[in-house]
């Protein structure tokens, strides 16, 4: 199961006054490491303004998700000059099972949630696998999708958004337990059911 990020591995607080972060400045020279091109050529006052941007558009991505984005720039073959918009837009469509911290992909988190919702009912027989998964259902599942997106399209963003909260380290809601409203019927029944429905084939069968 995902765990929640330890104290240490919380964003770095700011090494110096300009207010950006000293995990902000390792992003920096890692993408500078991957393509010298990269941010080359500013000034001195042009380089903070843009460590400034890169700090303000990524102050509410998690350190693991930033992680994950730089590694897929690293197996990127094309030379690239990234903006903060462009890496933030990376960091939120990565794939949650890719993080390797646990996660549900969007597809089997989808399921798990789709089955909760539409074919549970609270009891002590099956749980949610993770608070992560149960947000996202509550925030997506049975509101009939938007104007702009299908259910299961509102789903996976709230499901990433959930993930990136639950990485901050805030608290989600607790998952209730569920457990399956249609039962598995019994022998005996089933052997009743296809009596039944012989009885009934029988009875429209044309002498």
């Amino acid at each position: 199961m995902p765990q929640r990020l330890s104290d240490k591995s919380k964003k770095i607080s700011c090494d110096s006054g300009d207010g950006v972060t000293g995990e902000i400045r390792a992003l920096i020279n890692s993408l500078k490491v991957i393509d010298p091109k990269f941010m080359s050529g500013l000034t001195s006052a042009e380089h903070g303004r843009v460590l400034k941007d890169w700090q303000q558009v990524l102050d509410d991505i998690p350190r693991e998700l930033i992680k994950a984005a730089v590694s897929v720039v690293r197996k990127s073959e094309a030379t690239f000059m990234l903006k903060a918009g462009q890496f933030r837009a990376l960091c939120l469509k990565l794939e949650p099972e890719g993080l390797n911290l646990g996660f549900k992909s969007i597809h089997d988190a989808y399921l798990e949630a789709y089955h909760h919702m539409y074919y549970a009912k609270p009891d002590k027989e099956v749980r949610w696998s993770h608070a992560t998964v149960y947000k996202a259902a509550c925030e997506s599942i049975n509101r009939n999708g938007t104007a702009q997106c299908s259910e299961r399209e509102l789903f996976a963003k709230r499901y990433r958004q959930a993930i990136i909260d639950f990485l901050n380290g805030e608290q989600l809601p607790e998952p209730p337990v569920v457990r399956r409203v249609i039962e598995h019927k019994s022998q005996r029944s089933q052997g009743a059911a296809l009596s039944a429905l012989a009885k009934m084939r029988q009875s429209l069968r044309v002498h």
